[in-house]
């Protein structure tokens, strides 16, 4: 199958939908798929590369400021020719942005199957302008309003988490009297052969690398440095945290948020607890997450948490906020522990908890590897190949249903028609008994020659249903 991928963030861009795209696209490639991917790029030109399996077109941009993000406001002047060129069988959008707006404007134009998949929430891009919670909420109804419009037009619907799903419903997604598709929880999944626990002799390299090694405890986060991501939260908690026991926090990740929250660290007096690594290549990422002994997390907008479901699957207990669909990856006392959305004194209880009781954190440890296997990626790989082939056939669909209710009228004239002419056949054989007393003589012929009309029609008709069905 050739598949097109739509999105205005992706790989290397340091985000949760960058990386779930990636993966995807690499997973379908791997599968024998012919994939494409169309993103944001450099420049005003459209630059095309192959890597790995999978072919890139980056077109003309700008930079949002301050984000890392950058978006494409001509993309449907780059998109046309792209498609053409491609031929997709498919096109799967990732976002409702410039690309993904062109992609499907285009796709509708010239039915091509359209999938879309929902990471947003207005939320994680709204806090960058920096106005009043007033004015941000209306904002956010608008954001919404404009993403229900344009994800309504798509033929399947899919969203990683059924929290995800639910806030969708709750903003009016649907609500559309003609709309009546329903969206498809499929989980980003993860490569549970990439992402697992590693032997210590293993990781050596990384722990000298990134200075890690100690008999301290070890607190990791990954993710962008960005407001929802209320890394400020987890700094006041690791505070706390190192006044009971020796701690280290370590946190990866690139963002806007780095000066400031460098500066809260001077402030609480924890530049010796706290390590930030940056942004570091994603074969170190996956064996540090071996070497800790929690992931913390205080983002409030997460709509299924790639983070945590990577920490999951290299085996670490998890303690978290409730941030949207962070419940679904956390159960309470099990493979780890919830905290009240900016609680940084219940995050810090709730720290120590798994980290004073060693045989907790090891258990917890193993259900976070039991509780992952649901989001295994030959799960989600076989679910979106589902969705892309019912997207083929929803096209193929739409004009057979339109046959069938044209034969069904054929069907119905011919029937009606039928039935008259057994009628008006019965009062001619009625009729034949006066013919030699002459008293119908007339309307018997008339009859009759009626009758001879409307037997030859029905043939008629018959050989159409033939020929429709």
């Amino acid at each position: 199958m050739r598949i097109l991928i739509g999105i205005e963030a992706y790989y290397p861009l340091k985000a949760g939908s960058a990386y779930a795209a990636y993966r995807l696209a690499t997973g379908l490639a791997n599968r024998g798929h012919d994939v494409f991917v169309v993103t944001p790029g450099e420049g005003f030109k459209v630059h095309k590369t192959v890597e790995g399996k999978i072919t890139v077109y980056r077109v003309g941009s700008f930079p949002i400021l301050g984000s890392g993000l950058r978006i494409a406001p001509f993309a449907r002047y780059y998109v046309a020719p792209i498609v053409e060129e491609i031929k997709p069988d498919v096109i799967h959008v990732e976002d409702h942005f410039f690309v993904s707006w062109s992609l499907i404007d285009y796709a509708r134009k010239h039915k091509i199957p359209l999938v879309g998949t929902n990471h947003y929430h207005p939320r994680n891009l709204i806090h960058y302008l920096k106005l009043s919670p007033n004015i941000e909420k209306r904002l956010e109804k608008l954001a919404w309003k404009h993403f229900n419009t344009i994800y309504e037009q798509l033929d399947i619907i899919t969203t990683p988490s059924e929290t995800s799903k639910q806030i969708m419903l709750a903003n009016g997604f649907g609500r559309a009297v003609h709309f009546k598709k329903p969206i498809r929880v499929i989980s980003n999944g993860i490569d549970m052969d990439y992402f697992k626990p590693f032997p210590k002799k293993e990781l050596a390299g990384v722990a000298k690398k990134y200075h890690l090694n100690g008999n301290f405890k070890k607190i990791l986060f990954v993710g962008r440095l960005e407001k929802e991501k209320s890394i400020d939260i987890t700094l006041r908690a690791v505070q706390l945290v190192s006044k009971k026991i020796d701690v280290k926090f370590f946190v990866i990740g690139v963002g806007s948020e780095r000066d400031e929250l460098e500066k809260l660290v001077t402030e609480l007096g924890i530049s010796d607890r706290v390590t930030f690594l940056g942004g570091i290549p994603d074969e170190d990422v996956r064996r540090i997450y071996s070497y800790c002994d929690l992931f913390v997390t205080a983002s409030t907008v997460e709509l299924q948490g790639l983070v945590v479901m990577e920490a999951m699957a290299s085996g670490l207990p998890i303690v978290s906020s409730q941030g949207m669909a962070l419940r679904e990856l956390v159960e309470e006392g099990r493979n780890g522990y919830i905290f009240p959305n900016g609680n940084y004194k219940i995050a810090a209880e709730k720290i120590l908890l798994v980290l004073r009781d060693s045989d907790k954190a090891k258990n917890m440890g193993k259900a976070s590897l039991e509780l992952i296997k649901k989001h295994d990626f030959d799960a989600t790989l076989d679910k979106y190949e589902q969705s892309y082939k019912d997207a083929r056939l929803q096209k193929i669909r739409v004009p057979l249903k339109k046959m069938a209710i044209a034969a069904q009228k054929i069907v119905l004239n011919s029937l009606i028609i039928f039935i008259l002419g057994l009628v008006l056949v019965g009062t001619a054989s009625a009729m034949e008994i006066y013919r030699n007393r002459g008293e119908f003589h007339d309307v018997y012929l008339a009859t009759k020659t009626k009758t001879k009309y409307l037997t030859q029609k029905t043939k008629d008709l018959a050989r159409n249903i033939k020929t429709a069905l």
